[in-house]
């Protein structure tokens, strides 16, 4: 699949990720740089993951070791605003008051390993479900 669009492509495939990455370059909809560039979906192992960021109202979002609030889903890393993700899958599991209710937590393997709860990802993007293993 590419862009029907020339210019979105240009935009999506010169875009830095984060808070002002172009709309269209990011949620169910994005594909790879390597496809905004004219490349097809296969070559999306490079997806345009990195376009997700932290944003909390409380200035920062806990990753935790598995989607749940529990002892042993411990914290492994805190992650402030701003701070770039990849996300990697999702899962539905412990229902959490973050920003908003939701049970559903976003798998993260950049810049650390862990999940995070899905009130605290923006730029959110299409990710694979898998709850298994953590």
């Amino acid at each position: 699949m590419t862009w029907a669009d020339p210019q979105t492509a240009a935009k999506c495939a010169t875009a830095a990720p984060g808070p002002s990455t172009p709309a269209a370059c990011t949620g169910a909809g994005a594909v790879s740089r390597s496809a905004a560039r004219g490349g097809t979906r296969a070559d999306a192992s490079e997806a345009v993951a990195s376009a997700a960021y932290i944003g909390s109202n409380a200035g920062y979002a806990n990753v935790r070791a598995c989607p749940y609030i529990q002892p042993s889903c411990g914290i492994v890393a805190k992650l402030y605003n701003g701070r770039g993700v990849n996300m990697v899958k999702w899962c539905d599991a412990y229902w959490v008051t973050g920003d908003y209710y939701s049970n559903r937590w976003f798998k993260i393997n950049w810049p650390v390993s862990g999940w995070v709860h899905s009130s605290y990802v923006e730029g959110q993007n299409w990710t694979p479900w898998g709850c298994t293993p953590w």
